[in-house]
């Protein structure tokens, strides 16, 4: 999993190999699904954890950019 998140974050620092072929970037993209959905575990594990050692709502929700009453939702979004 770990080689999945550095492959996208790769892509999206723009370091990855311009000689990749394809059938290479077809495989990398078949990854993504997987890769967001580690992500999403990651952040709601991460978001809940902050709130258990005393971040409020309102700074999470800073930190992924959205409201507090938004963070609070996307916490209880299964993958």
């Amino acid at each position: 999993m770990k080689k999945m998140i550095q492959d996208a974050l790769a892509i999206a620092s723009g370091t990855a190999d311009k000689r990749e072929t394809a059938d290479v970037l077809v495989q990398r993209l078949a990854s993504a699904p997987a890769v967001r959905a580690t992500l999403d575990e990651v952040e709601r594990e991460t978001a809940l954890l902050a709130k258990e050692r005393g971040a409020t709502w309102a700074q999470i929700g800073a930190a992924f950019g959205i409201t507090p009453e938004a963070a609070t939702l996307r916490r209880k979004i299964s993958p």
